[in-house]
C-alpha cells in the first residue's frame, strides 16, 4: 500500500465515526449510479426532507462547478416556484459528528446576523421513526449520507477584478470576526498546518510507488502518470528536499477560530448587479484553525488560475491584506503564514491528486475539470517551491 493511501486511510478512520462508516466503496457506489435512473436516488433522498408528494415533482439538475469532489450534488427546483435547494451527498472522509458541527455553525452565523452562509434543512419525521442520522443528516439505502441546504443566488468569479478581491476578503474577515463568539466545541482533529506537515513528511520519507497497470481506461491517465513522474523527480532534488525539510520543522501558532477551510473562489458568490457577496457555500470542511488558512485558500485559488504568476500573494493584492487587517485584528506575521500555507498547499494538493487517481483509483464526476486543476497545480509548483526555498 502506498504512503499516502496509508495516511489517508488512517485519517479517514480517525475522522469517520466507525459506527456510521458506509459499507460500500466509492467505486461500487459510482458504478451503481451509472446503472440506475439518474433521478432515482436524489428523488428518494429528497423524500427524507420534503413531503413525498412535493418531492416527486422536483426538477433535478447538476451545478456547473461539480468536479472537485467524488460526492454527488444536485440542485432541486420546486414546481411552480423560483425556490431551490441543494441536495448534497456528504464526503465519506468526514465524520457525521463534524458535519453536524458545521451545520450548527452555519445556523449560528445566520442567527447572529451573518446572512450569506447557507443553512441546512431539517429531516422529516415519518410516524415515530426519524428518517435520518441526526436532525439534518439523512441516510440512503446504499449507505451514503446526505444533507439538504439552501440554494444561494449569485455566481463565482474565476477572474476577479481588484474590487472583487477586496469585497470577498472583507466578507471572509467579517465571518472570522463573528465566528470568534461561536463557543460550541468541535470534534478533535489536526490543524491545517499539522495535516500539511504530516503529508510533507510522508512525501519525504516514502517515495511513491505507482502500479504498473492502471484500471482507468481514459487517455488522460497517461498524462497524469507522466506529470506525476516529473513531479516526483523534482521533489528529490537537493534544493527541494532542503526547503521541504525546513517546512516540516516549522511550527505555526495554534489558533482556534472557526474558519471555512475550503474557501476557494468557486465557493464565493457575487451578486450580478451589485458588487456584494451573496453566498459563501460548502461549509463541510469548516473547523477551528488559523484564519490565515482561509486567506491562503481564497487568494491562492485565484493565483493558481494564473499558474505562471510567481509573485507572493501580498505583492499581488497588498490592499486585500490591509482590508483584512482593518476588519480582523491579526498578528504581524499574518501574510507570511498565508504564503506558507498557500505554497505548501500547491505541493500537497498536487501530490493528493496523483495518489487519488493513480493509486486509489478514485472516480470524479467532472474529469476534464480535474485534469485542468492538475495542470494548473503542476505549472504553479516550481514557483511555490522557489518561494518555499527562499524562506
Amino acid at each position: 500500500m502506498s504512503r499516502l493511501k496509508i495516511c489517508w486511510f488512517q485519517a479517514a478512520t480517525l475522522e469517520r465515526l466507525s459506527v456510521n462508516e458506509p459499507t460500500h466503496s466509492n467505486l461500487d457506489i459510482s458504478q451503481k449510479r451509472l446503472r440506475e435512473d439518474p433521478d432515482s436516488q436524489p428523488r428518494r433522498v429528497a423524500c427524507h426532507f420534503f413531503d413525498p408528494d412535493l418531492a416527486k415533482n422536483f426538477k433535478f439538475s447538476l451545478p456547473r462547478l461539480n468536479g472537485a469532489s467524488g460526492s454527488a450534488t444536485y440542485i432541486l427546483s420546486r414546481p411552480h416556484s423560483t425556490q431551490k435547494h441543494i441536495l448534497k451527498e456528504l464526503p465519506r472522509n468526514i465524520s457525521l459528528e463534524k458535519i453536524a458541527w458545521t451545520q450548527k455553525f452555519s445556523h449560528w452565523l445566520r442567527t447572529s446576523g451573518y446572512a450569506v452562509t447557507p443553512i441546512a434543512t431539517s429531516c422529516r419525521v415519518n410516524g415515530r421513526r426519524p428518517q435520518c442520522f441526526s436532525p439534518m443528516i439523512a441516510s440512503d439505502c446504499d449507505g451514503t449520507y446526505w444533507q439538504c441546504i439552501e440554494f444561494m443566488e449569485g455566481s463565482p468569479r474565476k477572474t476577479p477584478t481588484t474590487q472583487d478581491v477586496h469585497v470577498a476578503v472583507k466578507a471572509v474577515a467579517a465571518l472570522h470576526c463573528q465566528a470568534k463568539s461561536f463557543t460550541t466545541p468541535r470534534p478533535q482533529g489536526l490543524t491545517g498546518w499539522q495535516r500539511r506537515v504530516r503529508q510533507l513528511s510522508s512525501i519525504m520519507l516514502s517515495p511513491r510507488v505507482l502500479p504498473k497497470k492502471s484500471n482507468r481506461p481514459e487517455p488522460s491517465n497517461a498524462e497524469v502518470r507522466a506529470l506525476c513522474e516529473q513531479f516526483d523527480k523534482v521533489l528529490r532534488s537537493p534544493d527541494v528536499v532542503r526547503a521541504l525539510t525546513r517546512m516540516i520543522a516549522h511550527r505555526m501558532p495554534t489558533m482556534q477560530v472557526p474558519v471555512l477551510q475550503d474557501c476557494w473562489w468557486g465557493h464565493i458568490f457575487f451578486s450580478k448587479t451589485q458588487q456584494r457577496i451573496t453566498g459563501i457555500i460548502d461549509l463541510d470542511s469548516a473547523s477551528r484553525d488559523d484564519p490565515a488558512v482561509d486567506m491562503a485558500r481564497l487568494l491562492g485559488s485565484w493565483q493558481i488560475e494564473n499558474a505562471l504568476c510567481s509573485e507572493k500573494l501580498i505583492d499581488l493584492w497588498p490592499e486585500a491584506f490591509e482590508i483584512y487587517k482593518q476588519t480582523y485584528r491579526c498578528n504581524p506575521d499574518f501574510s507570511r503564514r498565508v504564503q506558507r500555507l498557500h505554497d505548501t498547499a500547491i505541493v500537497c494538493g498536487l501530490d493528493r491528486w496523483f495518489s487519488w487517481i493513480l493509486i486509489e483509483n478514485r472516480q470524479f464526476l467532472n474529469m476534464p475539470w480535474v485534469m485542468e486543476r492538475i495542470r494548473r497545480l503542476f505549472l504553479a509548483t516550481p514557483h511555490a517551491l522557489r518561494r518555499l526555498g527562499a524562506h
